[in-house]
């Protein structure tokens, strides 16, 4: 997962999941895990196997914990230092840079933030 940002330009590229079971649980528990740093949404997606709606999280500057956009060598040194729920976020960037190379796609922004990465590990 990655944070989605609004944009008129955008795209995404990923994984569309279905998940069964009790839709108020489901969003409980999603709304939960993405507390204050998120809009929920639904939005059209292209798929596969066609079109569908899918519930995704927008960061916003509506949500109190959005940041905005800031220096590229700042968000390096939070998410080296950061923990959280699901582990460390370092650990994060890695397994998101390694999805999008499975995806044959490259994000910028996400090279940029390992090689501050794995500047500071020299």
């Amino acid at each position: 997962m990655a944070t989605l940002i609004p944009t008129t330009d955008g795209r995404v590229v990923g994984a569309a999941y279905r998940i069964d079971g009790d839709p108020k649980e489901i969003l409980a528990y999603l709304d939960h895990r993405e507390k204050g740093g998120y809009d929920r949404m639904t939005l059209r997606v292209t798929t596969e196997l066609g079109p569908l709606e899918a519930l995704v999280y927008v960061g916003t500057p509506a949500c109190r914990e959005y940041v905005g956009p800031e220096d590229e060598s700042v968000t390096a040194s939070i998410i080296r230092a950061a923990i959280g729920p699901s582990g460390r976020n370092i650990d994060y960037l890695v397994n998101l840079k390694s999805a999008l190379t499975e995806l044959g796609e490259c994000d910028p922004h996400v090279d940029a933030l390992l090689r501050y990465h794995s500047q500071s590990v020299i």
